[in-house]
């Protein structure tokens, strides 16, 4: 899979990417020992910070309590508008 650079992380201080939203991603529950993510852009660390913008909840078991969050989450949301940068 190719996806574009995304400005986080090691990115941003590199002064490379693209600059996005959860909109602009499509949604891809992703869970770390942080918690459970919008994508698996969100869980990037900058000077030392974990960046929380794309952060569902940091409650990760049992899986049932992410995965209910993020349907809530996309909830309502018109077909076809999973993704803005077209990440599939």
């Amino acid at each position: 899979m190719v996806r574009p650079i995304i400005a986080r992380g090691r990115a941003t201080e590199a002064g490379m990417g693209v600059d996005v939203t959860e909109n602009d991603l499509p949604a891809e529950l992703t869970i770390t020992a942080d918690g459970a993510f919008w994508s698996p852009f969100g869980p990037t660390v900058v000077a030392g910070q974990l960046d929380t913008d794309l952060l569902v909840t940091r409650t990760t078991a049992p899986l049932r309590v992410p995965a209910q969050t993020m349907l809530g989450l996309l909830q309502g949301r018109p077909p076809g508008t999973a993704s803005t940068l077209n990440i599939l």
